[in-house]
């Protein structure tokens, strides 16, 4: 019997976490056994993940596939879709994130009463609150998902989302995946776009009551600069050309813009060749975002409009 949904669960060395991950999941799964299955794809953790697997066995039914080498996170997302996952429905969550109490029989209740939409976007908590204020569930059209107040990442944080594993499947074979995390937006944000290329014209659904808690794990912290500054906005970039409304994704460059200009700043002054800034640090949109406050107390409207001289 094909299982309605796959909870696929990447992990690497976070043997301790994934325990807490998936007693919140198999906590939740008596009466669902055969709607849904739980999968721990093994990034070749060289820590007791396996043994935490096996003693997490006796609460369920758990397929485990440990890695003969470390692939990378982004080929480690698309094996566990499309080797190991069986379901019609995929959700990625990461071994530090815990499903909320009741949060899966009320997704599996969502997608049996939706089964014409192929993507859900989920609520979720993330430093104690929910990310996004709008708590309604509503059927929707992707575009209206790049949303500040309802996607906060804007597809970049995969636990998110629950999509259609064929489409995704089928469009993860035009999709470059590396080893290499961060080389690019491609190798950084092989799932995002992934996710946007086969979910584009789709119906959409969103689900306002959050359905997991995301942790902020330290992994990557070095890497942050890169990931949530350059990397993210060349995502944004790559939206655009794919056609995704303009304003919108325009909208949240600027924003983007607002809140990161000083950092991209320095990383433009430190000269990093894996952070290549120019193109957002050499245009008028940036310094404006980044003197906002200062020409506000300097004069307004009259000091913008010198500085659009200066930068025309």
């Amino acid at each position: 019997m094909t299982p309605l949904l796959s909870i696929c669960i990447p992990t690497y060395n976070r043997s301790s976490s994934l325990r807490s991950c998936l007693r919140t999941a198999f906590s939740q799964l008596k009466g669902l056994e055969d709607e849904v299955e739980v999968i721990v794809s093994d990034n070749c953790s060289c820590d007791d993940t396996g043994l935490v697997v096996q003693q997490a066995r006796q609460y369920g039914p758990l397929t485990y596939h440990r890695n003969e080498q470390n692939i990378g996170a982004g080929p480690n997302f698309f094996l566990s879709v499309n080797e190991w996952a069986k379901g019609e429905y995929c959700w990625l969550i990461g071994d530090d994130d815990f499903v909320m109490k009741g949060s899966i029989a009320r997704l599996v209740s969502i997608l049996k009463e939706n089964p014409k939409v192929d993507m859900f976007l989920a609520n979720c908590i993330t430093n104690g609150k929910p990310a996004s204020k709008n708590l309604r569930s509503f059927w929707t059209r992707f575009d209206w998902l790049v949303d500040l107040e309802l996607n906060s990442a804007c597809f970049a944080f995969l636990p998110t989302t629950i999509f259609r594993r064929k489409p995704w499947s089928e469009m993860s074979q035009e999709i470059t995946v590396s080893i290499d995390n961060f080389r690019s937006v491609g190798t950084t944000y092989p799932h995002s776009l992934c996710l946007v290329k086969s979910m584009r014209w789709r119906p959409c659904f969103y689900i306002g009551d959050p359905l997991f808690t995301s942790t902020k794990g330290g992994d990557w912290q070095e890497k942050y600069p890169l990931l949530w500054l350059v990397r993210f906005l060349e995502l944004l970039d790559y939206f655009e050309c794919l056609g995704i409304d303009r304003t919108r994704i325009e909208r949240y460059r600027r924003i983007c813009l607002r809140r990161f200009s000083s950092s991209l700043l320095l990383l433009h002054l430190q000269g990093n060749d894996g952070c290549s800034v120019n193109k957002y640090v050499f245009n008028k949109d940036f310094w404006l975002s980044c003197l906002f406050s200062p020409v506000q107390k300097l004069g307004g409207q009259r000091a913008i409009s010198k500085i659009e001289e200066m930068l025309a």
